[in-house]
């Protein structure tokens, strides 16, 4: 996490619930002394235990939800770099097409999977940028612009 952690969480919601999550964590931990030392001075064995388990519960659900935001945090990151990686990979394909022939173009949607129809009065495409682990298609639907 960067060092001004205020700043950061405040602008990612998930990192602000996970700060939570951690200064829970912190409470539950001194409860959990309060708890020995509440046993080292009473000696009330069942008290104890019923409050010990309690304190495990929580701290148990705390932290199945803080790896549940913690995998959220890494999936989003990911996301945004690919976002970012994507944009870059458009824009050089958008100046590399000013370049290209007619034939370029459609060998490169050839390529791709990509089929075009124009009837004179809508264009249609069909198909998608293919990804490694998946079998995503999308269409396109004519433009019913004039």
């Amino acid at each position: 996490m960067p060092s001004d952690t205020a700043e950061w969480t405040q602008s990612h919601p998930r990192a602000l619930l996970l700060h939570t999550c951690w200064q829970k964590v912190r409470h539950v931990e001194k409860a959990k002394d309060r708890v020995w030392k509440a046993h080292e001075l009473t000696g009330d064995e069942q008290k104890f235990k019923q409050e010990i388990a309690a304190v495990v519960k929580r701290t148990e659900g705390l932290s199945r939800r803080m790896l549940d935001l913690q995998t959220q945090i890494e999936a989003s990151q990911q996301a945004e770099v690919n976002w970012h990686t994507a944009m870059r990979f458009c824009e050089l394909a958008r100046s590399n097409l000013a370049s290209f022939t007619f034939e370029n173009k459609r060998m490169a949607l050839e390529a791709l999977g990509i089929k075009v129809w124009l009837d004179g009065k809508s264009v249609i495409i069909e198909g998608a940028i293919p990804e490694v682990d998946s079998s995503v298609v999308s269409a396109i639907p004519p433009s019913t612009d004039s």
